[in-house]
């Protein structure tokens, strides 16, 4: 006759309760005000997206339709011609000086994932035809383009409440970013496509995200992490003060008139 095998005891907590066996995964906890500034943004910045889009039954070509902001012709129409959708080489010289090269290369990636959803909807389907599909009806695209700045819109209300987080305090967190989700410019702004305004905020946003106040000092967490951000901002030249840009430039200027002072930056 076999022996019983013995029984193990689960391990016991401190109160006497048993243990609960492997940890449960737990949701990072974000800041209420917060969540609801962020849901508050995305909704405004949804809110009439699809108005002004191109519409295919009038029969007016997108460069001519002057229905359609000139930020999301101008574009549309210089990315696409970059490489006319696989019908000629790439070419990714915008061939243009009156207007920044990372918005066409941003759009240009937003027409890339607009082709591969449109091979995978219609299979079979050939690059002359997708290039007909676009010159025909180019509302979609329109719509997906704007979408992605509408992401980045909100991207800077998050940005702009971890910035003001870390240099002042929660209070003027929550002002900014509820500054920036309400201002009606920053919300069109964002209903735009690639517009260079918004990039030019991100960026400028991302270059301080690295810093944190210390005992009246701006300490760099970790310098390697800064180097993109000013390059990539170099690319929207011209548009370093533009309407977009206002609430952070204003904050940058603060920061920077309050280092070259003899008084410390107080919180």
């Amino acid at each position: 006759m076999t022996n019983p095998r013995p029984k193990t005891k689960r391990p016991q907590t401190p109160a006497g309760k048993p243990a609960k066996p492997g940890t449960r995964f737990a949701l990072p906890s974000i800041d209420r005000a917060l969540l609801f500034i962020l849901i508050a943004s995305a909704l405004l910045r949804l809110w009439g997206i699809g108005d002004r889009l191109p519409d295919a039954s009038l029969g007016i070509n997108v460069i001519d339709d002057t229905a359609i902001e000139e930020t999301d012709r101008t574009t549309i129409m210089r990315s696409w011609g970059m490489w006319r959708g696989g019908l000629r080489d790439f070419d990714l010289n915008p061939h243009t000086g009156g207007w920044p090269a990372l918005s066409f290369y941003i759009t240009l990636g937003v027409q890339l994932v607009y082709k591969s959803w449109y091979g995978f909807v219609h299979s079979g389907a050939t690059t002359a035809e997708f290039a007909e599909h676009v010159q025909r009806d180019s509302a979609a695209l329109f719509l997906l383009a704007r979408l992605l700045n509408a992401a980045i819109g909100v991207l800077s209300v998050l940005l702009t409440w971890r910035l003001a987080l870390s240099l002042v305090g929660r209070a003027a967190a929550i002002l900014a970013a509820l500054f920036l989700a309400a201002n009606p410019l920053h919300i069109l702004t964002s209903q735009h496509i690639s517009d260079p305004n918004l990039l030019a905020l991100v960026f400028g946003a991302l270059l301080w995200a690295p810093f944190h106040y210390d005992d009246a000092m701006f300490i760099l967490n970790e310098p390697t992490v800064t180097g993109p951000w000013p390059g990539l901002r170099a690319l929207l030249s011209g548009y370093a003060a533009g309407e977009g840009d206002g609430p952070l430039l204003a904050l940058y200027h603060w920061i920077l008139f309050q280092l070259a002072g003899d008084a410390p930056l107080e919180r």
